[in-house]
């Protein structure tokens, strides 16, 4: 903070997330936080503990492609009653916590699809299980493209300029071959990347589409 510096903290259990928001806390008052400090993967959480980011407005950055590998081993780690509360990005939302998504390129593929998936259906990759793993925490498709866009745009201070389709701000975009916002979101993973534009230039065209 002395040197103002913006800080993103990796922490994925809960006595980990509880150490960086004391050291949050201690810098971060009467709930601000100017330099948008962040704690990345946000995992293992009781309730209490994710409402702690509103105290002083702490960013969490997460990864929901995560659920399709550890919803298989996280019971069995961290007990039921513990992983009921996990990976809990509807409760953020409704909170109303600065919440934006990666994919953890490049540990996981970039392509944002899976991600998206994992969200809103809070099921992995093979469809299971089925209704979705505590899909009380499923977040709808706008509030996960929103964590994609506005809200990483809002994590590097570009809010202004990034995360939306507007007037005056980058012509950053991609274009889909199917429109995500109207489909049966178990149907998003057969939804392909057409062509992608970076500052109003197409830098990747999907051959045949």
């Amino acid at each position: 903070v002395d040197h103002k510096c913006s800080v993103i903290i990796h922490a994925i259990g809960d006595a980990a997330i509880e150490r960086v928001l004391n050291a949050y806390d201690a810098v971060c008052t009467e709930g601000k936080n100017p330099y948008r400090l962040s704690v990345n993967h946000v995992q293992i959480t009781d309730t209490p503990l994710v409402e702690r980011f509103t105290k002083n407005d702490i960013l969490a950055a997460v990864q929901p492609i995560f659920l399709h590998y550890d919803t298989k081993i996280v019971d069995a780690r961290v007990g039921a009653a513990l992983a009921s509360t996990s990976y809990a990005f509807g409760t953020m939302k409704k909170l109303g916590i600065h919440m934006s998504f990666g994919t953890d390129s490049p540990i996981e593929d970039m392509n944002p699809i899976d991600n998206l998936y994992c969200a809103v259906t809070r099921r992995r990759l093979d469809g299971q299980p089925e209704g979705g793993w505590h899909p009380e925490e499923c977040v709808d498709i706008y509030d996960a493209v929103d964590a994609y866009t506005a809200e990483s745009a809002y994590a590097e201070f570009e809010e202004g300029v990034k995360g939306r389709l507007k007037p005056g701000f980058y012509a950053d975009l991609v274009v889909l071959s199917k429109n995500i916002f109207e489909m049966d979101p178990l149907e998003l993973r057969s939804t392909k990347i057409d062509a992608t534009m970076v500052d109003g230039k197409f830098v990747f065209e999907r051959p045949g589409a």
